[in-house]
């Protein structure tokens, strides 16, 4: 076989491919800006409304005290600054026009749609429990902080 159409025939099966291969969050609805990017070599993204940086792949279920101190010693993207992020950081990423995840169409975070996400932010009539926010519908509910629910961390400030 002749080798430019050897070659043709490679490049469009390698188009093929590319054009229908699942993409790193969907893209912003047509006519609006990115709101998140990725950076770190796509370890972390920053969100551009709040100016956070979130890691892209959250750490397993673990308790809250677990999941504290599992932020404070992370290194990720060449960063160790991070922090479980307060119940407001959390709800920020919730777009309640979407579900089963309800978070923007390009959102880049590799969210498990079935595990709620652990806040810093402690429950002020009790503190032996936390917040969270269960991703499939954007729900925020408290829970006793020695349940387990995932550690998604984040560094930066909203200020």
């Amino acid at each position: 076989m002749n080798r430019k159409i050897l070659f043709v025939i490679v490049a469009i099966i390698s188009l093929t491919i590319f054009a229908n291969a699942p993409s790193f969050g969907e893209g912003p609805p047509e006519g609006k800006p990115p709101r998140f990017i990725l950076m770190d070599g796509g370890e972390t993204f920053l969100d551009l409304e709040t100016r956070l940086i979130w890691e892209v792949n959250p750490t397993g279920v673990m308790n809250w005290e677990s999941a504290v101190d599992h932020c404070v010693y992370l290194d990720t993207g060449g960063h160790s600054d991070w922090r479980l992020p307060d119940i407001e950081e959390l709800l920020s990423l919730v777009d309640y026009s979407q579900s089963g995840p309800a978070v923007p169409p390009d959102f880049p975070g590799n969210i498990d749609n079935y595990w709620p996400y652990w806040a810093v932010t402690t429950l002020a009539s009790n503190s032996g429990l936390a917040w969270y926010v269960y991703f499939p519908n954007g729900d925020s509910r408290f829970e006793y902080k020695d349940r387990n629910r995932f550690a998604w961390c984040v560094r930066g400030s909203k200020k």
